[in-house]
């Protein structure tokens, strides 16, 4: 019998400053809150998910370790840091599972570049097993992997894609982000000549309703908002009801990701909890999970 495959969803657009890193970290708490066993594989070279889950020593280093298992040198569950349990939410009626981190940096990218230039000195058939080999080193280990993805170069956003079984796009509401969606869309479907099924729940807009205290909006974020209603309506995540998931600014955010705590068991403003529980509930339903009357 094979052993079972976490399925994995990849958080990704190529372009820095989007929330990739924040929303992944919601996915993984809001899962691990329903009672599955997560990891988080950060391949963003800024380490970002270090930061998420205040996981830097007095020194300001992360246990930087994803360099040595995509190069196969120590195993995936060897390099699993444990998320604590206080910043996993408690649902009603539901027991929590597990949250962790293969925390990740600029090694990464340094270990990428190394194994495309000669794979079968890692033992690695081709560029695109990069990821997905050191993904199945986690079979019957875990339930779900998140790919924080970080703004990719292209043979790394393709590796990241070839294992990913559902991928998010994120993108903030100016121009230039959403310009950048065509071209994910262009490589999902470079992905899907290899991996036909891979599911694409869809955007999500973050930091939107952004006013800066009631200041008419900027011509660059009309501009990416007529863009993304009139090119990309179609593929904006859903929630049941068919009304488009997004996620508005505001300061809870930054107040929350300052003190190393999550949304979802901080002490935040109603309308932040209510827009995380709905965006990761859309998520969880797209991708058919059992959702308690509890998870609220």
């Amino acid at each position: 019998m094979l052993p079972a495959q976490p399925t994995v969803i990849t958080v990704y657009l190529s372009k820095g400053g989007i929330a990739k890193s924040t929303l992944s970290a919601l996915l993984g708490l809001f899962l691990a809150g329903l009672g599955y066993r997560v990891v988080i594989v950060d391949l963003d070279q800024q380490g970002s998910q270090s930061a998420v889950f205040d996981l830097l020593d007095e020194e300001g280093r992360s246990r930087e370790v994803l360099h040595q298992v995509l190069k196969r040198r120590i195993d995936a569950l060897a390099a699993l840091t444990p998320i604590h349990t206080n910043l996993i939410p408690r649902f009603d009626g539901v027991a929590p599972g597990e949250l962790f981190v293969i925390q990740g940096g600029p090694q990464t990218k340094i270990a990428i570049d190394d194994i495309v230039s000669s794979p079968v000195r890692y033992k690695i058939s081709q560029s695109l097993d990069i990821v997905r080999g050191a993904i199945a080193q986690l079979s019957d280990q875990a339930d779900f992997v998140i790919l924080d993805m970080g703004p990719s170069e292209q043979v790394a956003a393709l590796a990241g894609l070839v294992a990913t079984d559902a991928l998010l796009i994120p993108t903030t509401m100016d121009y230039l982000s959403v310009q950048r969606i065509p071209f994910v869309l262009e490589e999902l479907d470079v992905a899907r000549d290899v991996k036909p099924e891979i599911d694409l729940l869809g955007i999500v807009p973050v930091m939107t309703r952004y006013y800066f205290g009631g200041l008419r909006t900027s011509r660059n974020v009309q501009a990416g908002r007529e863009l993304l209603h009139s090119s990309y309506a179609d593929l904006l995540l859903r929630d049941r009801k068919g009304k488009p998931i997004d996620i508005p600014y505001s300061e809870d955010w930054n107040n929350v990701r300052w003190t190393g705590e999550s949304v979802l068991t901080a002490d935040v403003g109603k309308g932040t909890r209510e827009s995380a529980l709905r965006f990761t509930r859309a998520v969880a339903e797209h991708m058919g999970l059992e959702i308690g009357e509890g998870v609220a």
